[in-house]
C-alpha cells in the first residue's frame, strides 16, 4: 500500500505530539512493508538533522488551498499511486482538509489498513 503522510512542517518527533505519533506510524507502515511518502507545506531546516524515516516532498506554494498546489496534488497522487492519505495538519477542520484539494476524491480519509500484511 502507498500512504501519503500531510503534514504543514516537516515533522522531528522531539518536537511535539502530532509529529511523535506520524515518527511512529511511519516507521511502522515501513516495517510492515509499506511505501510510504510525506508532503510538507514548508520546509524547515532547524528539522533536516533528523533521519526522517520517509521520503519527503512539498508543495510548491506554502498555502495548501491555492489552486496550483492542487493540481500539484492531484498529480502527485496518481504518480506516486496513493491508496491511503493521513492528514495530521492540526489547522485543518477534520472533515475539509485533504478533501478540499482535487485529486483527493475516492481516498478514505481514516480507512484502516486491511492488506494481508497488516491483518
Amino acid at each position: 500500500m502507498n500512504i501519503l503522510f500531510i503534514h504543514p512542517v516537516m515533522f522531528h518527533p522531539q518536537r511535539g505530539g502530532i509529529e511523535r505519533v506520524s515518527d511512529l506510524l511511519c516507521r511502522e507502515f515501513i516495517r510492515r512493508g509499506h511505501h510510504v511518502l510525506c508532503l510538507h507545506s514548508v520546509r524547515d531546516e532547524s528539522r533536516m538533522d533528523y533521519a526522517y524515516p520517509a521520503s519527503s516532498y512539498f508543495f510548491p506554494y506554502q498555502v495548501r488551498e491555492v489552486e496550483k498546489n492542487g493540481l500539484f496534488f492531484h498529480s502527485f497522487l496518481q504518480e506516486h499511486r496513493i491508496d491511503m492519505v493521513i492528514d495530521q495538519d492540526p489547522q485543518q477542520s477534520r472533515s475539509s482538509s485533504a478533501a478540499r484539494l482535487p485529486g483527493a476524491a475516492g481516498l478514505t480519509r481514516s480507512k484502516m489498513c486491511r492488506c494481508d500484511t497488516c491483518e
